[in-house]
């Protein structure tokens, strides 16, 4: 998504510290058996939000927006 090679822990927890990337199969696939490490590490919940769960760029700009100016 980057653009450039990372480091896999970079990849594993992208999103608050906690969820993989949704591009992580993509990229990590030939490198070794990654649907087991994400079967043994996450559970269907974190997989489902990792994979379906994330909101665009501009809605979450916008939302960041919208707290400031309210100040939450």
């Amino acid at each position: 998504m980057l653009g450039h090679r990372l480091p896999f822990r970079y990849c594993r927890t992208a999103y608050n510290d906690e969820l993989p990337c949704r591009k992580i199969v993509d990229c990590w696939f030939d490198e070794f058996p990654i649907m087991e490490f994400l079967a043994e590490n996450y559970s269907e919940d974190q997989l489902k939000e990792a994979f379906q769960g994330h909101k665009s760029r501009v809605t979450t700009i916008l939302e960041i927006i919208h707290r400031a100016k309210t100040g939450q």
